[in-house]
């Protein structure tokens, strides 16, 4: 459809275009990117560099993030570095070196533990296929069943910068918005309309781009951010604050399936005050619906809670005697971070009006 589009032929006839459609045996040091998004773009040259990255999503709506404009935008942009690397190579490789970065232990989707034997039907004659919106949870859950830590980026991946009061115009390339009064943008000194060209060194595309350095950014550091104004460029510093990630929302993510259904064993949402009120629910504090327990047939899924008597509808009001965390996201993390393969828990719920309890092995 690009390709009939009179503002993209143009553009299009200076790259060219491969759709990857399969991720057999593809080099993840090179190939990184948000794995529960829908669709995403890489700029690079023949030598396998990255110039940026095109796709970003915020939450169910996988095209809130995204258009044409912006696309087009983040082409051109493409275009103008390449023609900058032809002119001095050495230059412009040394800022696109942060553009990848060896972050997992896996090299290859076919090596992550928990995925292999999980691939999308065969399609005709064709191979079957990793689905990258697995591939977050792969991993996790891999690393939680080898006994390691579970650090906040491996959950809250590709933050958006809305996290630390800045919002971007998605049609365009990298241009402010708006600015949260007393964030630490604001902080920074980000104003409405600035054009962000570099941060920690790299030239800036897309918002995606931004995610990336983001992503791989440690908490209490400070992000160098190269602006252009009216009046010229300027160089900010943005200060990430500690747990900055963890403002985020991770629940629409297809992780969310895997840490409910596999570990926990059913799938609940959060009740609203309103809702407590029409189920009589006199409990301070969140307290959740269980939506769905694990069904027998998947075989993925931990069939304990079912046996242990957990059923569709009952609320779910303590853990171990505690309070259910506070958010669906600060949920999924703590199954993820903070339980371990094997490990009993004690879930109180209420039937009825009657207070239950059930013990069983998380998976």
């Amino acid at each position: 459809m690009a390709r009939r589009d009179a503002k993209f032929a143009p553009l299009l006839d200076q790259f060219v275009c491969v759709r990857l459609v399969e991720c057999y045996g593809l080099d993840r040091s090179l190939f990184q990117f948000d794995s529960s998004l829908t669709m995403v773009s890489f700029f690079m040259n023949a030598d396998g560099q990255v110039y940026g990255r095109y796709g970003s999503r915020a939450g169910r709506d996988d095209a809130e993030l995204v258009s044409a404009e912006g696309l087009r935008a983040a082409m051109q942009g493409a275009l103008a570095l390449h023609r900058l690397w032809e002119q001095d190579r050495k230059a412009v490789e040394a800022k696109l070196v942060g553009k990848t970065a060896k972050e997992s232990p896996w090299s290859r989707y076919e090596d992550i533990p928990l995925m292999k034997g999980r691939v999308m039907p065969a399609i005709r004659d064709k191979h079957k296929c990793y689905h990258c919106h697995w591939v977050q949870g792969g991993e996790i859950l891999s690393r939680r069943r080898e006994g390691r830590d579970i650090p906040d980026q491996w959950l809250w991946m590709y933050p958006l910068p809305d996290l630390l009061g800045v919002r971007l115009d998605p049609r365009t390339r990298s241009t402010v918005a708006s600015v949260e009064r007393g964030s630490a943008a604001d902080k920074a000194g980000l104003q409405k309309g600035d054009e962000i060209l570099e941060m920690e060194g790299q030239p800036i595309l897309s918002l995606a781009d931004v995610q990336w350095v983001l992503h791989r950014a440690e908490d209490g550091r400070q992000l160098p951010i190269l602006v252009r104004r009216s009046d010229g460029k300027q160089t900010l510093q943005l200060e990430l604050p500690q747990g900055w990630r963890r403002r985020g929302d991770i629940s629409w993510r297809p992780i969310e399936w895997m840490l409910r259904g596999e570990v926990l064993g059913f799938h609940m949402k959060r009740m609203n005050d309103r809702e407590k009120r029409r189920h009589h629910v006199n409990v301070d504090g969140p307290v959740y619906w269980i939506e769905r327990v694990a069904p027998a047939w998947n075989k993925n899924a931990n069939h304990a809670a079912r046996k242990a008597g957990l059923k569709k509808g009952d609320i779910l009001i303590a853990i171990d005697d505690r309070p259910p965390p506070a958010t669906m996201s600060l949920f999924l993390a703590w199954i993820a971070q903070e339980t371990k393969p094997g490990q009993k828990i004690r879930i109180t719920v209420l039937r009825q009006g009657r207070r239950r309890e059930f013990t069983y092995a998380l998976k």
